[in-house]
């Protein structure tokens, strides 16, 4: 199950021809299995100026599964995740990017995003499983 980030979300709802666009119209048509949560929601809701949109994407957005309520071990795995990441050097600009990479670890969720905190995140933790589309862009297939 995959689950999209913000960084992504919002390349997909700003610009139709980039390529996080083009990887999340890919994961819904293939019907591989997209997710967010309360987070990612808040994070592309909030940003949204005009109401009209507002409400259009607040609709979209009530269709993907949410995995799950954060419970209090997401809070814990996020606090955890931030300190251990600062204590090897590395500096996580978002604390609510470590609150979704542990919703992401505990459910076993890979992370789809364009952000490179998740990036440095997984030096630490490698069970997170993610895919970045940058990166995914850049690299010739195969």
């Amino acid at each position: 199950m995959l689950l999209i980030d913000t960084s992504v979300w919002i390349s997909f709802f700003n610009d139709a021809k980039s390529h996080a666009a083009a990887f999340v119209e890919d994961t819904l048509l293939s019907h591989h299995g997209a997710c967010i949560n309360i987070v990612i929601e808040m994070e592309i809701l909030q940003g949204i100026r005009d109401d009209r949109h507002y409400h259009t994407t607040k609709t979209y957005l009530e269709d993907f599964q949410y995995y799950p309520i954060l419970g209090r071990e997401y809070y814990d795995l996020s606090v955890e995740i931030f300190r251990a990441s600062r204590k090897k050097g590395i500096s996580v600009r978002r604390s609510l990017d470590c609150l979704i990479a542990a919703n992401a670890i505990i459910n076993g969720l890979t992370i789809a995003h364009q952000d490179r905190d998740f990036d440095l995140i997984k030096k630490v933790f490698p069970e997170l499983r993610t895919i970045n589309i940058l990166k995914r862009v850049q690299s010739p297939r195969i």
